[in-house]
């Protein structure tokens, strides 16, 4: 699970239902922790707001750190607005957050957070895009847990294809096996879905998929999905869906079905071919 000493900072502090509780919280806490954490909520503060583009609040920052923090001891509105910023910010899904703290990079912002409190580096470093398998599982998973009301899953994946695309350009040969680890999930369960669940199961271009993927060599595919992200994020979504515990159809019986129905070459091509 991505997390830092700011998020369990943010856990113990916070209560997302309540800013009195969360301000009482707060009054609990020594002089020195009071100052390191209201840091961290200020730089919640910044980051919310810059990346709205909400820049009146620019205007806080313009004192001392000493007094911006005395400020907070005085002016409980002021103390408020800190407290909603990084209760969003705490709420946000990892691919929120990741594309937040990139985004004020890319605007030169890193130097001011740096500024409002060394931690900054922390949240830097636990939000910074992972390419691995088991993050865009986690990703996928948190993005559901977070968006229980309206879950549009795809996004994720759409997100992760979009960063795969430039990722073959530095390190294609890594590019290479996650398309195939896609690939391989892809194919097996809409092979299935398409014969054996209703016609509307699948999308328009699921069935063009398809034939994509048993007509072409492996290399010849990777290659155009390397250049199509609506392709990328379909079999990302599939892999995504079909690995984290969503599916109601068990693996065994996708994978039958595959070996019994998926002519040798196919199977040999997916490096999926039984011993």
């Amino acid at each position: 699970m991505v997390t830092s000493i700011n998020d369990e900072i943010r856990k113990n502090i916070i209560n997302k239902y309540s800013k009195e509780l969360t301000i009482l919280n707060l009054e609990k806490l020594d002089s020195d922790t009071y100052d390191e954490v209201i840091s961290l909520f200020l730089l919640d503060y910044f980051k919310i707001n810059f990346f709205m583009g909400n820049f009146e609040f620019l205007d806080d920052f313009s004192d001392t750190k000493e007094n911006i923090i005395e400020r907070t001891l005085k002016d409980e509105e002021f103390l408020i607005s800190i407290i909603e910023s990084s209760i969003i910010f705490n709420e946000l899904c990892i691919t929120s957050k990741i594309t937040l703290l990139e985004e004020l990079s890319d605007m030169g912002q890193d130097d001011n957070l740096m500024q409002i409190s060394k931690l900054h580096v922390l949240d830097k470093i636990s939000y910074n895009f992972d390419y691995n398998l088991e993050s865009f599982k986690e990703y996928y998973n948190n993005y559901k847990n977070k968006n229980k009301r309206h879950p549009r899953k795809t996004d994720v994946s759409y997100f992760i294809a979009t960063k795969l695309i430039n990722y073959k350009d530095i390190r294609y040969n890594e590019f290479q096996k996650m398309i195939l680890e896609f690939l391989k999930v892809y194919y097996k369960l809409n092979i299935f879905v398409r014969d054996n669940c209703p016609k509307k199961s699948l999308e328009k271009q699921d069935y063009f998929y398809l034939e994509m993927i048993r007509l072409n060599k492996l290399g010849i595919l990777i290659e155009y999905i390397g250049e199509n992200v609506d392709f990328l994020t379909s079999i990302i979504d599939s892999y995504l869906f079909f690995t984290t515990g969503d599916k109601e159809i068990s693996e065994e019986i996708v994978d039958e079905y595959f070996y019994k129905t998926v002519d040798e070459d196919t199977q040999k091509k997916l490096k999926l071919k039984r011993d």
